[in-house]
């Protein structure tokens, strides 16, 4: 699920999955975002370099982590906040990108919602 404003920022990104061994899934996904510490690529065209890191967030579900990126994209600077909670079988990746910094509190706001709909 994704909310955006006609491609303009902030924009909120929502993923779901469900694992058999919803742990493991879990647990290997933040291991792989937390072992990244340098991103580059390109998306729409533009070519964008950043870093990642772990953040400090509340705590949600079963388990969670939660994640900030800051990268360049036309040489202009945007953020991520990103946050994986486990809850039950279920894995969720929720961001939200922005101009820095990224409205704390508005997301975790976000968060605690979307963390509530889940079974």
């Amino acid at each position: 699920m994704e909310f955006e404003d006609s491609g303009r920022l902030p924009a909120v990104v929502e993923r779901l999955v469900t694992f058999s061994n919803a742990k493991t899934g879990y647990t290997k996904v933040v291991a792989k975002l937390t072992a990244c510490k340098h991103l580059s690529g390109e998306t729409g065209g533009q070519k964008f370099s950043g870093t990642v890191g772990s953040a400090s967030f509340p705590r949600f579900g079963d388990d969670s982590a939660a994640f900030e990126a800051n990268f360049t994209v036309q040489g202009e600077l945007l953020g991520e906040d990103l946050v994986i909670v486990r809850k039950g079988n279920i894995v969720m990746g929720i961001d939200e990108g922005n101009f820095p910094p990224v409205d704390v509190n508005q997301f975790q706001a976000l968060v605690n919602k979307a963390v509530a709909k889940l079974p």
